[in-house]
């Protein structure tokens, strides 16, 4: 009985080391598992754009300016009548030929002239002595000058201020007839008058 016992002792024996064989192999014969892939990380989410800036305001174009119609500036009325009243008024003084005295149908033009110039006595004005062509240049200058001084003192006696005029001679240079008659040639031989101030 002893003798059976240890047989079924040494054959437990025997399969629990073969056991234990088989496990070892299983075990070595195991692949080696793969190293743990480490966990995704998660994606950032990526900034939300911005919103664009809004654009500056664009100022806006200043309103057309229409120009207002160009007025050209009033002539002073009254000095426009005045020096129309002047050309009325101090008439053209005509001279016989050669001569410088004032002659007698010329007198009331003057007298009407000096008492015109009475009643306007803020008006200066030249006397311009002219002759016709005949005669040299020189004579005629000084034949101009006579008949303007002669005009001039007349003025004065009626009662006009010497200084509110001058004289000046053209002599034959300022013609207002060009042809080669006595009626030309008359018309010539004059004294007029420029205004030089109204104020």
């Amino acid at each position: 009985m002893r003798t059976d016992r240890r047989f079924h002792l040494l054959w437990f024996l025997f399969l629990a080391a073969l056991c234990c064989a088989s496990c070892k192999k299983r075990v070595a014969a195991a692949p080696p598992q793969p190293p743990a892939q480490p966990a995704p990380q998660p994606r950032a989410e990526a900034p939300a754009p911005r919103p664009a800036a809004p654009a500056p305001a664009q100022p806006r174009p200043a309103a057309a300016v229409t120009p207002a119609a160009f007025t050209p500036p009033r002539p002073d009325v009254r000095a426009v009548d005045l020096d129309q009243l002047f050309k009325q008024n101090m008439q053209t003084i005509y001279f016989d030929y050669d001569q410088s005295e004032i002659r007698a149908d010329q007198v009331p033009r003057l007298e009407a002239a000096a008492k015109w110039l009475q009643q306007n006595r803020n008006v200066k004005f030249r006397v311009q002595g002219n002759s016709d062509e005949r005669g040299s240049q020189e004579y005629n200058l000084a034949l101009g000058d006579r008949r303007a001084v002669r005009v001039r003192d007349f003025l004065v006696r009626e009662g006009v201020d010497a200084s509110r005029m001058t004289t000046l001679s053209f002599g034959e240079e300022r013609p207002v007839c060009s042809e080669p008659t006595e009626t030309c040639f008359q018309r010539n031989r004059r004294a007029d008058f420029q205004t030089t101030s109204t104020n």
